[in-house]
């Protein structure tokens, strides 16, 4: 019942959003980005960095339901040229896993475009002028689960992806585990976004992905993730997006080592800053 009032008020919480967007232009312009503010600039030389916390009403990844209670996932990046840094984590406050750190996971990554290297390379002679959307990116992925020991205490994945900026932005990621996972995963999907102005931002997006053998599944097609999120700019540097989210489970089967997938909704909101 609990669980229930919290999405009713995620639910009232991104109509507020949305409405306050158009209720009162000028005032929320100065919420967003106010005088005091404005004339703060970042240098040009110096790099994003981005920093967040999100509260979630369970943990569920790929699928796979890890924590089934409320988790705190803070993260913060560092990126230039492309190139970035991350780290994220999971915190649970599951009586299961006595209020404590069940996952750290530390990315590099490179994204670019098309675009982007033909420039680089001069090779841009304005002809096939489509392919400049067409996105990639390749990286690495080092997890660590301190409630665990010995060989389990970690894993590794590569991953490699693509995508096309166009409205409904669909994209691929092929991930490779070569340590405790031991398997591929990959995920395909959209994820088109509608901005609605003064910088609030509605996003959507249906993904899906098969799991050749990771992590004792097996072969089958994982659930498909239908998500739904609005962010809305505080104070010119912060941000707020409440989101809702629904797994839905396509190949419900046990013969992976009694291992089965299942349907879950859940949600939460995210509090992040960015300069």
């Amino acid at each position: 019942m609990f669980k229930k009032a919290i999405f009713t008020g995620l639910v009232l919480l991104i109509l507020f959003c949305y409405f306050r967007t158009y209720a009162d232009d000028s005032l929320f312009k100065e919420m967003s980005n106010p005088s005091w503010l404005s004339d703060i600039e970042k240098p040009a030389w110096m790099p994003d960095v981005e920093g967040g916390i999100t509260f979630e009403t369970k943990y569920i990844w790929r699928g796979q339901k890890i924590v089934d209670d409320f988790v705190l996932q803070p993260e913060a990046s560092i990126s230039k040229y492309g190139l970035a840094l991350s780290w994220w984590g999971n915190f649970s406050t599951a009586n299961s896993h006595q209020g404590r750190w069940t996952e750290h996971d530390y990315t590099i990554d490179y994204s670019s475009n098309i675009g982007e290297v033909r420039k680089y390379l001069n090779a841009d002679d304005g002809t096939m002028g489509f392919i400049n959307s067409v996105g990639f990116s390749a990286g690495h992925i080092f997890y660590i689960f301190p409630e665990s020991s010995g060989k389990n205490f970690h894993s590794e994945e590569f991953y490699f992806g693509v995508s096309y900026d166009c409205l409904l932005q669909p994209f691929a990621t092929w991930y490779i585990d070569y340590a405790r996972g031991s398997g591929s995963y990959i995920e395909f999907g959209v994820a088109p976004s509608v901005d609605l102005g003064n910088g609030v931002e509605f996003a959507a997006g249906v993904t899906a992905g098969y799991n050749a053998g990771q992590w004792g599944y097996g072969y089958k097609f994982a659930p498909v993730l239908f998500s739904a999120e609005i962010s809305v700019p505080i104070l010119k540097y912060f941000t707020v997006t409440p989101n809702i989210n629904y797994s839905l489970a396509v190949d419900r089967s046990e013969k992976d080592n009694g291992l089965a997938y299942g349907s879950e909704f859940y949600g939460g909101i995210k509090i992040s800053a960015a300069y």
